[in-house]
């Protein structure tokens, strides 16, 4: 009688925390030798085995990771036991915020409770400088770290861009009242869209870049009905 091979011992039970790392660190344009200098390995085979699943992911280096990939270091380490028993934590999420202080280093982030915005609501948002609207459209909450108290998710409801770091489903954290400059990651609200893009400014104009080579650039031309806000991170369900 022939058996499937399964390959390794615990391979299969790891795969789950290999496939995050190994996206993530691609979203963060870093290779697998400079996740192995960060976490002190003597060369990138150590990362490769991590990311395939044959070798665990040491928790002594999970605080180092987590910072690398700019999520909470707790979370990373609910997914490593989310591969050894995963009826524990279904519901498992992680979240990642931008390096940027939100107001200035004197004033601390904390935690609050915000709307959450659909895009099938932003039509009756007639106003973009009308901060109100998003907690006033929505029914639903759900936890953030910020200090702006105008801050809202905005639910990403399509997948607009394949290639793009961002997915369908995700929850991106927006922060009104943050301003944001060349480079920043910015949500763009056009033709009662969610348009996540990246701010550039040449001169005076305003140009709005996709994620990926997918989409256009949008140009911001005088009297286009555009909101533009500072996104300050993301939160993503681990186990959709």
């Amino acid at each position: 009688m022939n058996r499937k091979r399964r390959g390794p011992k615990g391979l299969k039970s790891r795969k789950k925390v290999g496939k995050f790392i190994q996206k993530r660190r691609k979203e963060l344009g870093l290779n697998q030798d400079q996740v192995a200098k960060v976490l002190n390995y003597k060369d990138k085979q150590a990362i490769s085995n991590i990311e395939r699943g044959v070798a665990p992911l040491p928790f002594n280096r999970i605080k180092k990771l987590a910072k690398l990939l700019g999520m909470e270091r707790k979370t990373l380490a609910k997914l490593v036991c989310l591969d050894k028993e995963s009826d524990l934590f279904k519901d498992i999420e992680f979240v990642y915020h931008t390096e940027t202080e939100a107001v200035g280093p004197d004033k601390k982030r904390g935690k609050f409770m915000v709307p959450v915005l659909q895009q099938s609501q932003v039509t009756g948002w007639k106003d973009f400088s009308d901060l109100n609207y998003p907690q006033e459209a929505s029914s639903e909450y759900e936890m953030a770290e910020t200090t702006d108290p105008k801050a809202f998710y905005a639910l990403i409801e399509d997948q607009h861009e394949a290639s793009s770091p961002i997915n369908k489903g995700d929850l991106l954290l927006v922060e009104p009242n943050h301003s944001y400059n060349k480079g920043d990651l910015v949500l763009a609200i056009h033709k009662k869209e969610f348009l996540p893009r990246k701010y550039s400014k040449v001169n005076s104009t305003i140009i709005l870049q996709p994620l990926s080579h997918e989409k256009d650039s949008i140009v911001i031309t005088e009297g286009m009905d555009v909101g533009i806000f500072f996104i300050r991170g993301l939160k993503r369900r681990l186990n959709t």
